[in-house]
């Protein structure tokens, strides 16, 4: 137990002793597509990062939407630059060039997988981040460990979609069970046979 936990601190201190990047996700919409949040949380004595490039895995064949800057991207006046996965943040002005960041959100980002009815969760995570300074000097950063996004499918909280799944989405829908929490995500909501119906097609992979 005690040296389960020393390797906990160690992982936790290793994470803090420079700056950091994590990846918040939302609910995935009824067509799959989620919303990817990237934040930065810098050290002290501050890291000085003016600039950082990284990309964000997803499943294959994920396709990526358009990139909304967010408060720390705005106020250092960097510009973002994305092809596909990769992302990299610029200064966008003279001025800009040299802002350093500070902590809070960089940006958000669609990620559309290649299915809407995904069985299993989508994993998120932040791969190679590069940064530089205001001096220009290389910033080493760290990713926070993938993210897990269960389905909307998954009914039962084990970031399954199998055949546990369907039984609550059919009790549900025969009026055995509120139709309540997660079953109000699917289809409209109502815990119809048309849902029950999207639920089998998940559960099978479709």
């Amino acid at each position: 137990m005690l040296k389960i936990l020393a390797v906990s601190l160690l992982f936790s201190l290793s994470l803090f002793s420079q700056p950091l990047l994590t990846a918040t996700v939302a609910q995935p919409q009824p067509d799959g597509t989620t919303t990817v949040i990237v934040n930065f949380q810098d050290t002290y004595p501050a890291s000085n990062l003016a600039g950082v490039s990284f990309s964000i895995s997803a499943p294959a064949g994920a396709t990526f939407g358009a990139v909304n800057p967010l408060a720390a991207t705005i106020a250092a006046q960097k510009t973002i630059l994305s092809a596909g996965s990769t992302f990299e943040l610029i200064g966008s002005t003279a001025n800009g060039g040299q802002a350093a960041l500070s902590s809070g959100q960089f940006f958000s980002v669609s990620i559309t997988p290649p299915t809407t009815a995904g069985s299993g969760a989508m994993a998120i995570a932040l791969l190679s981040p590069q940064g530089v300074s205001t001096a220009g000097s290389p910033v080493s950063i760290a990713a926070a460990p993938t993210v897990y996004l269960c389905s909307q499918y998954d009914l039962t909280g084990d970031c399954l979609v199998n055949q546990d799944d369907v039984n609550v989405m059919q009790q549900a829908s025969l009026g055995q069970m509120p139709c309540a929490g997660a079953l109000l995500n699917i289809g409209d909501g109502k815990c119809t046979v048309v849902d029950l119906q999207e639920v089998i097609l998940a559960a099978m992979g479709q």
